[in-house]
C-alpha cells in the first residue's frame, strides 16, 4: 500500500477505506486497534482519520463500535453498477431502436 503521493494523510485515509471495503467482506466491522495495526500507524492517527471519514459519510461505526464502510461508499458502488448497466444496455438499446426504427 505504499507509493509516493503529495498528501500523505489523504493516502492513509484511502488505504484505511480500502481495508474496510475489501477486507471486511462480511460487513462485521473492524476494530480501531486492528485497523491501526494493519496500517502500521498509531491508533490516535487512525482514529482521527476515521473520525473525519465518519463525519463525511465514508465510514460508519456499527453497534459494537467497529468501523464499516459508510453510506457514501455504498452510493459510489450503486453509481458504479448503474453506469455499468448503462454502458452494457445502451448499445443494445441503440441496436433495437434501429431495428424497430424508433428513437431512444
Amino acid at each position: 500500500m505504499s507509493c509516493k503521493v503529495p498528501v500523505q494523510s489523504v493516502k492513509k485515509a484511502f488505504d484505511l477505506l480500502t481495508l474496510l471495503a475489501f477486507e471486511d467482506l462480511r460487513g462485521e466491522g473492524v476494530p480501531l486497534t486492528a485497523l491501526a495495526r494493519k496500517m502500521k500507524m498509531p491508533p490516535n492517527t487512525a482514529h482521527n482519520l476515521l473520525k473525519t471519514m465518519t463525519v463525511c459519510g465514508y465510514v460508519a461505526q456499527n453497534a459494537s463500535g467497529r468501523y464499516v464502510t459508510g453510506s457514501r461508499v455504498q452510493q459510489l458502488g450503486r453509481n458504479g453498477r448503474r453506469q455499468a448497466l448503462v454502458d452494457t444496455a445502451m448499445p443494445l438499446l441503440r441496436e433495437l431502436s434501429a431495428a424497430v426504427e424508433e428513437v431512444i
